[in-house]
Protein backbone atom coordinates (compact mmCIF):
# COMPACT_ATOMS: atom_id res chain seq x y z
CA UNK A 1 0.00 0.00 0.00
CA UNK A 2 1.51 3.43 -0.71
CA UNK A 3 2.23 5.72 2.03
CA UNK A 4 0.69 9.36 0.94
CA UNK A 5 2.46 12.62 1.64
CA UNK A 6 0.82 14.58 4.49
CA UNK A 7 1.33 17.76 2.54
CA UNK A 8 -1.74 18.29 1.61
CA UNK A 9 -3.16 18.00 5.18
CA UNK A 10 -1.25 20.56 6.70
CA UNK A 11 -1.31 22.96 4.09
CA UNK A 12 -5.11 22.74 4.64
CA UNK A 13 -4.65 23.34 8.02
CA UNK A 14 -2.19 26.61 7.03
CA UNK A 15 -5.45 27.83 4.98
CA UNK A 16 -8.05 26.98 7.96
CA UNK A 17 -5.63 29.12 10.55
CA UNK A 18 -5.24 32.30 8.20
CA UNK A 19 -9.01 32.07 7.09
CA UNK A 20 -7.45 32.31 3.25
CA UNK A 21 -6.69 30.37 0.62
CA UNK A 22 -3.37 33.03 -0.55
CA UNK A 23 -1.76 30.84 2.44
CA UNK A 24 -0.75 28.61 0.68
CA UNK A 25 1.17 28.22 -3.17
CA UNK A 26 0.33 25.34 -5.34
CA UNK A 27 2.69 22.77 -5.98
CA UNK A 28 4.40 23.58 -2.56
CA UNK A 29 5.31 21.29 0.16
CA UNK A 30 3.86 22.04 3.80
CA UNK A 31 5.49 20.73 6.84
CA UNK A 32 4.39 20.75 10.48
CA UNK A 33 6.50 23.42 12.51
CA UNK A 34 7.01 22.08 16.14
CA UNK A 35 7.47 24.23 19.21
CA UNK A 36 7.40 24.34 22.68
CA UNK A 37 4.42 25.41 24.91
CA UNK A 38 5.46 26.54 27.66
CA UNK A 39 2.22 26.00 29.48
CA UNK A 40 3.69 22.28 29.21
CA UNK A 41 5.66 23.13 32.40
CA UNK A 42 2.53 24.54 34.05
CA UNK A 43 -0.29 22.53 36.23
CA UNK A 44 -3.51 23.45 35.83
CA UNK A 45 -3.50 25.78 38.89
CA UNK A 46 -0.97 27.39 37.72
CA UNK A 47 1.87 26.14 39.46
CA UNK A 48 5.22 25.13 38.19
CA UNK A 49 5.47 21.13 37.45
CA UNK A 50 8.94 21.21 38.10
CA UNK A 51 8.65 22.64 41.47
CA UNK A 52 6.11 20.02 42.37
CA UNK A 53 7.89 17.52 40.67
CA UNK A 54 10.83 18.53 43.04
CA UNK A 55 8.85 18.00 46.20
CA UNK A 56 9.12 14.33 45.55
CA UNK A 57 12.17 13.53 43.64
CA UNK A 58 16.14 14.21 44.10
CA UNK A 59 16.56 15.10 40.15
CA UNK A 60 14.26 15.52 37.15
CA UNK A 61 15.15 14.58 33.94
CA UNK A 62 13.99 16.46 30.74
CA UNK A 63 14.43 15.05 27.33
CA UNK A 64 12.48 17.03 24.26
CA UNK A 65 13.14 17.97 21.26
CA UNK A 66 11.53 21.53 21.23
CA UNK A 67 12.92 22.24 25.28
CA UNK A 68 15.75 25.35 24.75
CA UNK A 69 17.60 26.57 27.76
CA UNK A 70 16.00 29.69 27.49
CA UNK A 71 12.48 28.17 28.26
CA UNK A 72 13.93 26.30 31.38
CA UNK A 73 15.49 30.10 32.83
CA UNK A 74 12.72 31.76 31.95
CA UNK A 75 10.50 28.95 33.95
CA UNK A 76 12.86 29.53 36.70
CA UNK A 77 12.15 33.31 36.66
CA UNK A 78 8.32 33.36 36.60
CA UNK A 79 8.65 30.48 39.24
CA UNK A 80 11.56 30.67 41.30
CA UNK A 81 12.65 27.62 41.53
CA UNK A 82 14.78 27.92 45.01
CA UNK A 83 17.30 25.16 45.88
CA UNK A 84 17.40 24.05 42.26
CA UNK A 85 19.92 23.64 39.63
CA UNK A 86 20.10 22.53 35.95
CA UNK A 87 22.19 21.24 33.42
CA UNK A 88 22.26 21.60 29.99
CA UNK A 89 23.69 18.49 28.93
CA UNK A 90 25.93 19.20 25.85
CA UNK A 91 27.78 16.19 24.48
CA UNK A 92 25.86 13.46 26.35
CA UNK A 93 27.16 10.54 24.18
CA UNK A 94 23.69 10.32 21.97
CA UNK A 95 23.60 11.68 18.57
CA UNK A 96 20.25 12.79 18.16
CA UNK A 97 18.15 15.97 17.99
CA UNK A 98 16.57 15.74 21.21
CA UNK A 99 18.24 17.81 23.90
CA UNK A 100 18.61 16.71 27.61
CA UNK A 101 18.07 18.78 30.97
CA UNK A 102 18.61 17.75 34.23
CA UNK A 103 17.02 19.50 36.87
CA UNK A 104 18.34 19.13 40.70
CA UNK A 105 19.81 20.39 43.77
CA UNK A 106 23.54 22.56 43.82
CA UNK A 107 25.67 19.55 45.26
CA UNK A 108 24.27 16.91 42.49
CA UNK A 109 24.88 19.11 39.79
CA UNK A 110 27.83 19.99 40.44
CA UNK A 111 28.89 16.60 39.74
CA UNK A 112 27.10 16.17 37.03
CA UNK A 113 28.92 16.75 33.16
CA UNK A 114 27.26 19.49 31.27
CA UNK A 115 26.05 23.81 31.16
CA UNK A 116 24.87 24.54 33.72
CA UNK A 117 21.93 27.36 33.23
CA UNK A 118 21.30 27.99 37.05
Amino acid sequence: MPQFSLTDLFAAMRVVMADSLDAVTPGASYLPVRRFNPAALTTVTGRSVIAQLMKVASAIVIEDTDVEPEHLTDHREQFGLDGTAAINCVGDGFNTEVRHYVITGPRLADRLAGNRLW
